[in-house]
């Protein structure tokens, strides 16, 4: 199973689609981080079947140098 398998269902609901345009409308006129092509990074980078165990929390980004999707050390 891949992450996209996973993630493709919960894509599809009225609510993701419409946050999803929500914030693509707000990029035109805001600074948000991450960059779009850093958004669900981590998923990105970890293929699905090596993922053992996962942490979940929400941090401010300091500056958008930090805006990438992964774990820092500061």
């Amino acid at each position: 199973m891949t992450w996209e398998e996973i993630h493709s269902e919960v894509f599809r609901t009225k609510t993701m689609v419409d946050l999803k345009a929500f914030i693509k409308k707000e990029r035109e006129t805001k600074k948000i981080l991450p960059a779009p092509a850093d958004v669900m990074n981590a998923f990105k980078l970890t293929p699905y079947e090596e993922v053992r165990w996962v942490i979940l929390g929400q941090d401010p980004y300091p500056d958008h140098r930090y805006a990438h999707g992964l774990k820092i050390n500061l």
